[in-house]
């Protein structure tokens, strides 16, 4: 009898250090994010590519068209995306897991929506391997870059204020451009004043219009020059 009282109070033991260490397989946000940041370009599942990075403190992912949208953690082995245009069915909570070496992202809500790359580097503790990686560092924008005050553009709708909000906070170079009525279009993350410009008007400029830079690294553009 004392040795069955025993066993089983022991089994109760590593039950419940079971249920505190929680799931084997579980992956922090900040883990799952940055090795899909890595890989580049991602096929999204329905025949379009997103590509994930950091934007200021968070992530986003931009999609097709340069549409970009929110990445944010949904709880455990959850992220949650949400910013893209409602057709594409793309935002919401996708799951995440790992076979084989392969890393998945399942979207909840749509059965097209599916990211997979290869995450070897991915592991319970989060700690990366060693294998050396050649990585190209954005240069430091000018301390301007996190002014968080500049006055807002006019005319621009709600997501477009939430862009602007957003823009203001991201760090390295980065820019901000206006066009027609809501048109708008930004980019931050960049490598060089130059690529976040193009890339700016290339986004606000990707339905035809002529659009102008209204904000660079986070100040005021000269528009009498």
């Amino acid at each position: 009898m004392k040795f069955t009282r025993t066993g089983f109070a022991f089994s109760l033991v590593v039950f419940a250090l079971f249920l505190a260490a929680g799931p084997a397989c579980a992956k922090d946000f900040k883990s799952i994010m940055t090795s899909i940041s890595k890989v580049g370009a991602l096929d999204n599942g329905d025949g379009h590519e997103w590509t994930f990075r950091k934007s200021g403190d968070g992530w986003e992912v931009e999609g097709a068209n340069f549409e970009t949208a929110e990445v944010t953690s949904a709880g455990a082995n959850k992220v949650s995306i949400d910013g893209f245009p409602d057709r594409w069915g793309a935002n919401g909570i996708y799951v995440f897991s790992k076979k084989s070496g392969a890393c998945v992202l399942d979207s909840q809500e749509s059965a097209t929506h599916r990211l997979e790359w290869k995450c070897s580097n991915l592991t319970h503790d989060s700690q990366e391997d060693s294998t050396p990686r050649v990585v190209s560092k954005a240069k430091p924008a000018p301390d301007n870059a996190v002014i968080t005050e500049m006055p807002r553009p006019e005319g621009l709708g709600r997501r477009g204020r939430k862009r602007w909000r957003r823009y203001l906070k991201a760090r390295n170079h980065k820019a901000f451009a206006r066009g027609p009525g809501k048109r708008y279009g930004w980019s931050s993350g960049r490598s060089s004043v130059e690529k976040a410009k193009r890339a700016a008007i290339r986004r606000c400029e990707k339905k035809g219009d002529t659009c102008r830079l209204v904000s660079v690294d986070g100040g005021p553009v000269d528009q009498t020059r």
